[in-house]
C-alpha cells in the first residue's frame, strides 16, 4: 500500500511534486509501514520555507517528524534553452541514423556529442553521422570533424536498441561553471530561509535541490560538494543535509550533505554517484 501524502494550507504549490516524490523516498527509508505523512506549510516562518512535516501515522500510531524541507530548482534559463537546442540535435542525429543502413555494423557504438556542438543544418547533420560512420568502420575512438567540433565514441556494455546512437553529453567548463554557481546560489537562500523558523519545533531542516539543470547529469554534485563541504558545514548551519532529486531518466534520490555523516563517509557517496553516472553514459569501453 503506498504512503499517502496530505498536503496541508500548501495545495496547489509549484513544488508539490517534487516534495510529494521526496516524502514517498524519505518514508520508505523509515518504515515501509508507514500509512500517511502530513505535509504543511509552516507559519512560524511566514511562507519563507516551503515544507514542515510535523508528523508521520504508521496504523494507530502517530509519530513526530519535525522536519523542514525547502525546494530548490537547479537551474539556469539561458542554460535550459542551450539544452534544449542540444537535445533537439541529439534527436535529429538519431532520427538520421535510423534512416540509414545499419547492417553493416559490427556490435553497438555510442556517439557522446559536446555541448557546444551548432548543427544548424540537415546537410550537417548528414555530414557529422557520415563522418562518424567513417570513423566507425575505421575503429576511431576520437572523432574531430572540421568547424564542429569532437565526438567520443564508446562500446555500451548493454545492447541499445539501435548499433549507433547519440547522447551524451561532454560538458564544457563554461557548463559547468554556471551550473555549479546556481547550486551555490541555492544553498545561500535556502540556509536564510530555514533559518526564518522560530521555535524549537524543527529537529530536521533539509534542502531538497531539484535537478532542472541538465536532467540525469549528476556529476558536477560531488565535485561541488568536495570544493565547497567546509564552507557549507562551517557558513550554513540552518542546513543538516542536502538531497539532490534527479527525475530523468528515472527518479532517484542522492545524499550531497550531511551533518551526521564524516567528510570520508560523504566522499565515499560522493565516489559512488560519479562511478553511476560515468558507467551509464559510456556503458562500456572506449572504441
Amino acid at each position: 500500500m503506498m504512503t499517502t501524502v496530505n498536503f496541508k494550507n500548501c495545495e496547489g504549490k509549484e513544488e508539490n511534486g517534487y516534495m510529494k516524490a521526496f516524502a514517498h523516498f524519505l518514508v520508505s527509508r523509515f518504515s515501509p509501514q508507514v500509512d500517511e505523512i502530513d505535509v504543511e506549510s509552516p507559519e512560524e516562518a511566514g511562507g519563507r520555507v516551503d515544507y514542515f512535516v510535523p508528523s508521520i501515522k504508521r496504523a494507530v500510531e502517530v509519530l513526530q517528524f519535525d522536519m523542514l524541507v525547502e525546494v530548490k530548482q537547479v537551474v539556469n534559463q539561458e542554460w535550459q534553452q542551450n539544452y534544449h537546442c542540444w537535445k533537439q540535435q541529439v534527436e535529429a542525429l538519431n532520427r538520421e541514423v535510423e534512416s540509414r543502413d545499419l547492417t553493416w555494423v559490427q556490435g553497438c557504438y555510442r556517439v557522446l556529442i559536446p555541448f557546444e556542438v551548432k548543427l544548424k543544418s540537415e546537410k550537417r547533420i548528414r555530414r557529422v553521422v557520415n563522418e562518424i560512420f567513417q570513423g566507425i568502420g575505421n575503429g576511431q575512438g576520437v572523432i574531430d570533424i572540421s568547424g564542429i567540433g569532437g565526438f567520443e565514441i564508446y562500446k555500451p556494455s548493454r545492447k541499445k536498441e539501435s548499433p549507433i546512437s547519440f547522447g551524451g553529453p561532454t560538458i564544457n567548463i563554461k557548463s559547468s561553471d554556471i551550473m555549479c554557481q546556481s547550486i551555490i546560489d541555492n544553498i545561500k537562500k535556502a540556509d536564510k530561509q530555514l533559518g526564518s523558523f522560530e521555535g524549537d519545533r524543527a529537529d530536521k531542516r533539509i534542502l531538497l535541490l531539484v535537478d532542472a539543470f541538465f536532467p540525469g547529469n549528476v556529476f558536477p554534485y560531488p565535485a561541488l560538494m568536495r570544493n565547497h563541504y567546509a564552507q557549507i558545514l562551517d557558513d550554513y548551519k540552518n542546513i543538516d543535509k542536502i538531497w539532490l532529486q534527479v527525475r530523468e531518466p528515472s527518479l532517484q534520490h542522492h545524499l550531497l550533505f550531511s551533518r551526521n555523516q564524516t567528510r570520508e563517509e560523504l566522499e565515499s557517496i560522493w565516489s559512488q554517484m560519479e562511478k553511476k553516472y560515468l558507467s551509464e553514459i559510456t556503458s562500456g569501453d572506449k572504441v
